[in-house]
């Protein structure tokens, strides 16, 4: 029998949330955001599969795919192809958020960035689990696990990145524009929830995908958010450019002086391994990489649990001159999984 926590969620098992499209419009000054249809649904395969054969399936409790009303028929087919688990399901990402169509890309540019990041906190409504974590289609599950492995001290890990980090992994002039961009997403997602930004934290960003979340604090960040601006978080959100979902996520914890309450804190190559993943061009990396067998799954090494094949990039950045083509590396990346 499942232990129920006092909010009536569900302890010992994991939710799992992914938004998912298939066919994304960028506004014509964003159109390289567009990249990310290219394999979209080997890409989506690749993870499903990766995660299949990775994590623990006793552990899950559901794992809901959301996406737009006209791809659920879609998605659901590819789903079912890999699976016939009864908990893995597919939902329309409007019935999660009924005034979705406010997102566009007039006002936000990436509109369909916004959107998914939304639908990541939006989930804490129809999850029954105390945590959550939500995964980008561009994850891929490199390491056995199971939920056990996502808790230290009998709390959920969080994902670290400093500048320290930033500094061994990326050349010097990335360094301090990767920083600027996470910097500047913690404030203005600590703006738009009334706080003062945290000082100590400046060179200290949260993890991304895939990331678990705390229902409740999920919860008490929107409830936060639309008591401070008087008005429906949704509706704040997809009038702001500039925020995160983990940007605000973080800036609610620390300055609710909850984050180490609610998390354990671990480097960046725990859950998402960042050193491991490509998340930049190989122009932002310090030492010359070579995406082979060797690269993801070294044995000599410690390793995290996912990477991140960043979707956007574009070939010519990062992929090695004897594939192809990106669905060529896909297609040998299953085969190291499996």
């Amino acid at each position: 029998m499942n232990k129920i926590s006092k909010s009536g969620k569900i302890e010992g098992k994991i939710t799992c949330v992914m938004p998912c499209i298939l066919i994304e419009k960028a506004a014509s000054t964003n159109a390289w955001r567009e990249r990310v249809n290219i394999d979209a649904v080997s890409r989506l395969k690749l993870f499903l599969n990766s995660f299949l054969a990775n994590f623990n399936q006793e552990d899950l409790c559901e794992f809901i795919i959301l996406c737009p009303d006209n791809e659920c028929s879609a998605i659901d087919e590819v789903l079912r192809s890999l699976t016939d688990s009864k908990k893995y399901r597919v939902l329309s990402e409007k019935s999660l958020i009924p005034n979705i169509k406010n997102f566009t890309n007039e006002k936000l540019g990436i509109a369909g960035w916004y959107i998914q990041q939304a639908i990541k906190l939006a989930a804490y409504k129809i999850v029954k689990t105390k945590h959550y974590i939500v995964f980008d289609s561009d994850v891929i599950c490199i390491k056995k696990s199971s939920y056990k492995d996502f808790l230290v001290n009998n709390l959920p890990v969080l994902n670290i990145e400093t500048k320290d980090d930033f500094t061994r992994i990326y050349s010097s002039d990335f360094v301090e524009r990767e920083c600027a961009i996470k910097r500047a997403r913690y404030s203005v997602s600590s703006m738009l929830l009334g706080y003062q930004q945290n000082l100590e934290l400046l060179d200290h960003f949260l993890g991304e995908t895939p990331v678990i979340l705390d229902t409740d604090n999920v919860e008490a960040l929107l409830n936060r958010l639309e008591c401070f601006q008087n008005r429906d978080w949704c509706d704040v959100l997809a009038d702001n450019t500039g925020w995160t979902e983990y940007g605000l996520y973080f800036a609610f914890l620390s300055a609710e002086n909850v984050l180490e309450k609610t998390h354990s804190l671990v480097s960046c190559n725990y859950i998402l391994d960042l050193e491991r993943s490509i998340w930049h061009p190989n122009s932002a990396y310090k030492l010359p990489r070579k995406y082979d067998y060797q690269h993801f799954f070294n044995t000599e090494l410690e390793f995290g649990y996912f990477i991140v094949i960043q979707s956007w990039l574009s070939v010519e950045d990062w992929l090695p001159n004897h594939y192809k083509s990106k669905q060529n590396f896909y297609d040998e990346m299953s085969l190291w999984i499996a």
